[in-house]
């Protein structure tokens, strides 16, 4: 009985010894690998500055003051060239299904208007359309907003070059 005992013991540790961790990367994905992921995007700071001063952190975007001028600005730690895609929502967390994207950049080292730091001059007109930066086209959100004003949600998303790190920040918005 005590070989068998010690043979249990020993498949036991074995077993124990074979089983590795992984961790939960951001996304729920499980990191299996051991190698360095090198392409690492961060968004360190993003600004939104509307028509006029934030009311209790919203920050208003009015078609009727400055011609509906707003800005959006970011801050990226990135370690290759990275995609900043801007999108109008109904609360803060990104729905590729529900939300809207009204602008696309790619930004980087390598790319311009933008490096680490970028920014977008954007408009939002009395007729509903939103554009930012001259080579996007108006997105019209007449079937997104119900009733002016409308509170909503400006979500920044960055994403590294090959799309397996992407990040969120998102600024509570109304839209007048």
């Amino acid at each position: 009985m005590p070989k068998l005992t010690f043979l249990f013991i020993f498949i036991a540790f074995t077993l124990l010894g074979c089983g590795g961790s992984s961790t939960p990367s951001e996304g729920g994905k499980e990191n299996t690998d051991n190698t360095d992921n090198t392409e690492i995007t961060e968004i360190t700071t993003s600004y939104i500055s509307g028509s006029s001063d934030a009311d209790n952190g919203v920050i208003p975007i009015n078609a009727g003051i400055n011609n509906g001028k707003f800005k959006v600005e970011w801050d990226v730690i990135s370690s290759e060239n990275y995609d900043v895609d801007l999108y109008v929502s109904n609360d803060k967390y990104l729905s590729d299904e529900t939300d809207i994207v009204f602008s696309e950049v790619t930004c980087g080292r390598s790319s311009s208007p933008c490096t680490h730091t970028g920014s977008l001059d954007c408009k939002f007109s009395s007729t509903n359309k939103i554009s930012c930066g001259n080579n996007n086209q108006e997105k019209d959100l007449s079937s997104f907003l119900n009733t002016l004003p409308q509170k909503a949600f400006i979500i920044i998303e960055v994403c590294d070059s090959s799309y397996t790190s992407c990040k969120v920040s998102s600024q509570a918005v109304e839209f007048n």
